[in-house]
Protein backbone atom coordinates (compact mmCIF):
# COMPACT_ATOMS: atom_id res chain seq x y z
CA UNK A 1 0.00 0.00 0.00
CA UNK A 2 2.80 2.36 0.91
CA UNK A 3 4.57 1.68 -2.40
CA UNK A 4 1.39 2.38 -4.35
CA UNK A 5 0.91 5.69 -2.53
CA UNK A 6 4.55 6.61 -3.09
CA UNK A 7 4.28 5.89 -6.79
CA UNK A 8 1.09 7.90 -6.91
CA UNK A 9 2.73 10.87 -5.22
CA UNK A 10 5.69 10.69 -7.59
CA UNK A 11 3.33 10.61 -10.58
CA UNK A 12 1.44 13.64 -9.30
CA UNK A 13 4.67 15.58 -8.73
CA UNK A 14 5.95 14.57 -12.19
CA UNK A 15 2.71 15.68 -13.87
CA UNK A 16 2.79 18.97 -11.96
CA UNK A 17 6.34 19.66 -13.13
CA UNK A 18 5.43 18.83 -16.73
CA UNK A 19 2.38 21.08 -16.54
CA UNK A 20 4.47 23.94 -15.15
CA UNK A 21 7.04 23.53 -17.92
CA UNK A 22 4.35 23.47 -20.61
CA UNK A 23 2.65 26.50 -19.09
CA UNK A 24 5.90 28.47 -19.08
CA UNK A 25 6.77 27.44 -22.63
CA UNK A 26 3.34 28.53 -23.90
CA UNK A 27 3.55 32.08 -22.62
CA UNK A 28 3.03 34.67 -25.36
CA UNK A 29 5.71 37.07 -26.54
CA UNK A 30 3.72 39.92 -24.92
CA UNK A 31 4.18 38.23 -21.55
CA UNK A 32 7.97 38.21 -21.91
CA UNK A 33 8.01 41.75 -23.30
CA UNK A 34 6.08 42.97 -20.24
CA UNK A 35 8.52 41.20 -17.91
CA UNK A 36 11.47 42.70 -19.77
CA UNK A 37 9.98 46.20 -19.68
CA UNK A 38 9.41 45.94 -15.93
CA UNK A 39 13.03 44.83 -15.42
CA UNK A 40 14.31 47.63 -17.64
CA UNK A 41 12.19 50.24 -15.88
CA UNK A 42 13.37 49.09 -12.45
CA UNK A 43 16.99 49.13 -13.66
CA UNK A 44 16.64 52.70 -14.98
CA UNK A 45 15.07 53.99 -11.78
CA UNK A 46 17.77 52.31 -9.65
CA UNK A 47 20.62 53.82 -11.67
CA UNK A 48 19.30 57.31 -12.46
CA UNK A 49 18.97 58.88 -9.02
CA UNK A 50 19.72 62.35 -10.44
CA UNK A 51 16.40 62.59 -12.30
CA UNK A 52 13.66 64.77 -10.85
CA UNK A 53 10.55 63.12 -9.35
CA UNK A 54 8.53 64.11 -12.44
CA UNK A 55 11.14 62.63 -14.77
CA UNK A 56 11.28 59.42 -12.74
CA UNK A 57 7.50 59.21 -12.91
CA UNK A 58 7.71 59.54 -16.69
CA UNK A 59 9.79 56.35 -16.78
CA UNK A 60 7.59 54.69 -14.15
CA UNK A 61 4.27 55.29 -15.95
CA UNK A 62 5.13 55.46 -19.65
CA UNK A 63 5.93 52.62 -22.02
CA UNK A 64 9.35 52.77 -23.67
CA UNK A 65 10.10 52.47 -27.35
CA UNK A 66 11.55 48.98 -27.91
CA UNK A 67 14.33 48.36 -30.38
CA UNK A 68 15.27 44.72 -30.65
CA UNK A 69 17.26 42.65 -33.12
CA UNK A 70 18.52 39.12 -33.37
CA UNK A 71 22.05 38.94 -34.67
CA UNK A 72 24.78 36.56 -35.72
CA UNK A 73 26.69 34.66 -33.09
CA UNK A 74 30.01 32.85 -33.08
CA UNK A 75 30.07 29.09 -33.07
CA UNK A 76 32.96 27.41 -31.29
CA UNK A 77 34.44 26.68 -34.73
CA UNK A 78 34.86 30.41 -35.24
CA UNK A 79 32.18 30.79 -37.91
CA UNK A 80 28.90 32.64 -37.98
CA UNK A 81 25.55 30.97 -37.55
CA UNK A 82 22.20 32.48 -38.43
CA UNK A 83 20.06 33.82 -35.60
CA UNK A 84 17.62 31.23 -34.26
CA UNK A 85 16.14 30.17 -30.92
CA UNK A 86 19.65 29.67 -29.52
CA UNK A 87 21.05 32.96 -30.80
CA UNK A 88 21.53 36.14 -28.88
CA UNK A 89 19.00 38.94 -29.02
CA UNK A 90 19.78 42.52 -28.10
CA UNK A 91 17.11 44.96 -27.06
CA UNK A 92 17.09 48.60 -26.05
CA UNK A 93 14.31 50.33 -24.14
CA UNK A 94 14.17 54.04 -24.93
CA UNK A 95 12.45 56.75 -22.90
CA UNK A 96 12.51 60.26 -24.40
CA UNK A 97 11.92 62.19 -21.18
CA UNK A 98 10.53 65.73 -21.53
CA UNK A 99 13.15 68.28 -20.55
CA UNK A 100 16.08 65.90 -21.10
CA UNK A 101 18.30 66.46 -24.15
CA UNK A 102 19.41 62.84 -24.25
CA UNK A 103 17.12 59.80 -24.16
CA UNK A 104 17.38 57.14 -21.47
CA UNK A 105 18.36 53.90 -23.18
CA UNK A 106 18.44 50.66 -21.19
CA UNK A 107 20.46 48.04 -23.08
CA UNK A 108 20.40 44.30 -22.49
CA UNK A 109 20.73 40.92 -24.17
CA UNK A 110 19.21 37.49 -23.88
CA UNK A 111 19.94 34.03 -25.23
CA UNK A 112 16.43 33.05 -26.35
CA UNK A 113 14.76 35.96 -28.08
CA UNK A 114 12.98 38.26 -25.67
CA UNK A 115 12.64 35.51 -23.06
CA UNK A 116 15.30 35.79 -20.40
CA UNK A 117 16.27 39.37 -21.31
CA UNK A 118 18.05 41.31 -18.57
CA UNK A 119 19.43 44.86 -18.54
CA UNK A 120 23.15 45.45 -18.15
CA UNK A 121 23.81 49.13 -18.83
CA UNK A 122 22.29 52.56 -19.44
CA UNK A 123 23.26 54.63 -22.48
CA UNK A 124 22.68 58.39 -22.73
CA UNK A 125 23.33 59.48 -26.30
CA UNK A 126 21.67 60.28 -29.60
CA UNK A 127 22.05 57.60 -32.25
CA UNK A 128 22.47 58.49 -35.89
CA UNK A 129 20.16 56.21 -37.85
CA UNK A 130 20.88 57.55 -41.35
CA UNK A 131 22.73 54.40 -42.45
CA UNK A 132 20.71 51.88 -40.43
CA UNK A 133 19.23 50.11 -43.46
CA UNK A 134 22.55 50.09 -45.29
CA UNK A 135 24.38 48.62 -42.30
CA UNK A 136 21.65 46.00 -41.88
CA UNK A 137 21.98 45.04 -45.57
CA UNK A 138 25.75 44.66 -45.20
CA UNK A 139 25.29 42.37 -42.18
CA UNK A 140 22.79 40.25 -44.12
CA UNK A 141 25.16 40.06 -47.09
CA UNK A 142 28.02 38.90 -44.84
CA UNK A 143 25.75 36.28 -43.30
CA UNK A 144 24.77 35.09 -46.77
CA UNK A 145 28.44 34.65 -47.72
CA UNK A 146 29.29 32.71 -44.58
CA UNK A 147 26.25 30.43 -44.82
CA UNK A 148 26.14 29.85 -48.59
CA UNK A 149 29.56 30.40 -50.19
CA UNK A 150 31.29 27.60 -48.33
CA UNK A 151 33.83 27.10 -51.12
CA UNK A 152 35.55 30.38 -50.27
CA UNK A 153 38.89 30.14 -48.42
CA UNK A 154 39.06 31.22 -44.78
CA UNK A 155 41.00 34.35 -45.78
CA UNK A 156 38.07 35.56 -47.91
CA UNK A 157 35.52 34.66 -45.24
CA UNK A 158 37.43 36.73 -42.68
CA UNK A 159 37.66 39.63 -45.12
CA UNK A 160 33.89 39.58 -45.50
CA UNK A 161 33.41 39.39 -41.73
CA UNK A 162 35.82 42.15 -40.75
CA UNK A 163 36.30 44.61 -43.65
CA UNK A 164 33.92 47.17 -45.18
CA UNK A 165 32.53 46.36 -48.64
CA UNK A 166 31.91 48.42 -51.75
CA UNK A 167 28.24 48.98 -52.54
CA UNK A 168 26.64 49.54 -55.95
CA UNK A 169 23.30 49.80 -57.67
CA UNK A 170 23.53 47.08 -60.31
CA UNK A 171 21.63 45.30 -63.09
CA UNK A 172 22.66 41.65 -62.83
CA UNK A 173 20.11 39.18 -64.26
CA UNK A 174 18.51 37.61 -61.20
CA UNK A 175 16.43 34.43 -61.24
CA UNK A 176 13.72 35.15 -58.70
CA UNK A 177 11.60 32.12 -59.59
CA UNK A 178 14.31 29.80 -58.24
CA UNK A 179 14.22 31.52 -54.85
CA UNK A 180 10.67 30.73 -53.79
CA UNK A 181 7.40 32.63 -53.80
CA UNK A 182 8.36 35.08 -51.04
CA UNK A 183 11.37 36.44 -52.96
CA UNK A 184 9.38 36.41 -56.21
CA UNK A 185 6.64 38.52 -54.60
CA UNK A 186 9.21 40.88 -53.06
CA UNK A 187 10.87 41.36 -56.45
CA UNK A 188 7.65 42.89 -57.78
CA UNK A 189 7.62 45.48 -55.00
CA UNK A 190 11.32 46.20 -54.37
CA UNK A 191 12.66 47.90 -57.46
CA UNK A 192 16.30 48.61 -56.57
CA UNK A 193 18.97 45.99 -57.18
CA UNK A 194 21.89 46.57 -54.84
CA UNK A 195 25.14 44.60 -54.83
CA UNK A 196 27.47 44.40 -51.82
CA UNK A 197 31.01 43.58 -52.89
CA UNK A 198 34.25 42.41 -51.27
CA UNK A 199 37.57 41.55 -52.96
CA UNK A 200 38.25 37.81 -53.19
CA UNK A 201 41.97 37.99 -52.41
CA UNK A 202 44.29 35.73 -54.34
CA UNK A 203 41.81 34.88 -57.09
CA UNK A 204 41.59 38.53 -58.14
CA UNK A 205 37.80 38.23 -58.39
CA UNK A 206 35.06 40.03 -56.48
CA UNK A 207 32.63 38.47 -54.04
CA UNK A 208 29.31 39.94 -55.15
CA UNK A 209 26.10 39.55 -53.14
CA UNK A 210 23.31 40.89 -55.31
CA UNK A 211 19.93 41.54 -53.79
CA UNK A 212 16.82 43.67 -53.98
CA UNK A 213 15.39 46.35 -51.76
CA UNK A 214 14.25 49.93 -51.62
CA UNK A 215 16.62 52.62 -52.84
CA UNK A 216 17.57 53.46 -49.23
CA UNK A 217 18.36 49.73 -48.56
CA UNK A 218 15.14 49.18 -46.58
CA UNK A 219 13.90 45.56 -46.84
CA UNK A 220 17.02 44.54 -48.78
CA UNK A 221 17.35 40.77 -49.16
CA UNK A 222 20.17 38.82 -50.84
CA UNK A 223 19.20 36.87 -53.95
CA UNK A 224 22.47 35.44 -55.24
CA UNK A 225 26.19 35.23 -54.47
CA UNK A 226 28.64 35.54 -57.33
CA UNK A 227 32.37 35.46 -57.97
CA UNK A 228 32.96 38.01 -60.72
CA UNK A 229 36.00 39.45 -62.45
CA UNK A 230 36.33 43.19 -61.98
CA UNK A 231 35.51 43.95 -65.62
CA UNK A 232 32.35 41.81 -65.39
CA UNK A 233 31.29 43.63 -62.26
CA UNK A 234 31.86 47.02 -63.88
CA UNK A 235 29.68 46.01 -66.81
CA UNK A 236 26.70 45.66 -64.43
CA UNK A 237 27.28 48.72 -62.22
CA UNK A 238 24.59 51.38 -62.62
CA UNK A 239 25.80 53.69 -59.86
CA UNK A 240 28.21 53.66 -56.92
CA UNK A 241 26.66 54.08 -53.47
CA UNK A 242 28.67 56.48 -51.33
Amino acid sequence: MTNILSRGCVSIVFLSVISAVLLCSCQSRDYYVERAVNDGREYALDHLKNLSPLQRNYIRYNKPVLMDEEYMTFQYSGGFTQADNNSFSQMCMVWNIPGEKLPVIVFGISEHGIRGWSPNRIIRRQFVTKDYYKESAIRNAALYVVNNMLFLPEEDINRVRFSPPEVYYTNFPLNFSAKGENIKMLSEKLKSQIAIVWPAGKSGSKIVIAGIGMEDFAQWVPVTGLLEKEEELKAHIVKTVK
